[in-house]
């Protein structure tokens, strides 16, 4: 990967976890514990509406007291209707 895809690609990547951050921010989101990846570190999933009205969902950790966001993106069909019906895994 040349360095202005690697720039772009990190770009994106940054625009996408700065939306992510804002799910904290919606009343309804859901937080849940990821049990298949808590290997070396407890993880999180949040599920929840962005500021710009996705539905996302984020993987995340606590490390010093802080956030730490691994992964985000909007949810798939099959999970979208689940938070819809309050169904959880």
């Amino acid at each position: 990967m040349g360095q202005r895809k690697s720039r772009e690609q990190f770009q994106k990547t940054r625009r996408e976890f700065t939306e992510a951050e804002t799910v904290w921010n919606d009343y309804f989101y859901v937080d849940l514990f990821d049990d298949e990846h808590s290997i070396e570190e407890n993880r999180f999933l949040i599920i929840g509406e962005s500021k710009e009205k996705r539905l996302l969902i984020i993987s995340y950790t606590e490390r010093e007291n802080r956030f730490r966001i691994i992964s985000a993106g909007e949810l798939t069909a099959k999970k979208r209707k689940d938070y819809e019906h309050g169904h959880f895994e």
